[in-house]
């Protein structure tokens, strides 16, 4: 059935389109998945309800979009593309019922240069970025804590120590003194 092997065809194209590095290749991709959408609602769900939110807001952008550049085409062509004269033309050089081109709406905001796997908005990145630097500064206050601790426990043994040699050299020459009064005493 050539209807199935088409939309089987079609499936595999946009599967393959959004697993793609190149962002214009996953715009491209979501480009075709819009008029999907607008023909057969169940296959496109099977891949809008997979979209991560950041995916999620470009698709719905391209959406938007391609639903005003499809109705700009409409009205080329007299509603419901009643004049086409060839039905071959390129979506992104549309061609009025005259014959003159219309200028290709097509534009660079939605480019992203992220791979699939690296799908992180830039408010998450931003957050994430904080976290880190935050988690950052308070490693390096505990450590700095830490070292202080050490530090003063250190000079207090240190202290104690030459108090108990002090307290030594004191009971020893108090010693020796006792010593040398009882041999005075003799």
């Amino acid at each position: 059935d050539k209807k199935k092997v088409f939309w089987d065809y079609a499936e595999k194209a946009i599967k393959s389109g959004m697993g793609d590095s190149d962002p214009e290749v996953r715009d491209l991709s979501y480009s075709a998945l819009v008029k999907v959408e607008l023909l057969k609602k169940d296959l496109s769900e099977k891949f809008i309800k997979t979209l991560k939110k950041t995916r999620k807001e470009k698709y719905d952008s391209i959406k938007k979009e391609e639903l005003v550049r499809i109705k700009e085409n409409d009205d080329y062509y007299g509603g419901a593309g009643a004049s086409i004269k060839s039905s071959a033309k390129s979506p992104t050089s549309p061609v009025k019922a005259n014959g003159s081109k219309k200028k290709s709406n097509k534009s660079n905001k939605f480019k992203i240069n992220k791979r699939p796997k690296d799908d992180v908005s830039d408010d998450e990145k931003t957050q994430a970025d904080k976290l880190r630097k935050e988690r950052a500064e308070k490693e390096a206050k505990e450590k700095a804590e830490r070292e202080r601790k050490a530090k003063a426990a250190k000079e207090e043994a240190e202290r104690k120590k030459k108090e108990a040699e002090a307290n030594k050299k004191r009971e020893s020459l108090e010693k020796k003194r006792l010593e040398r009064e009882r041999f005075a005493a003799k």
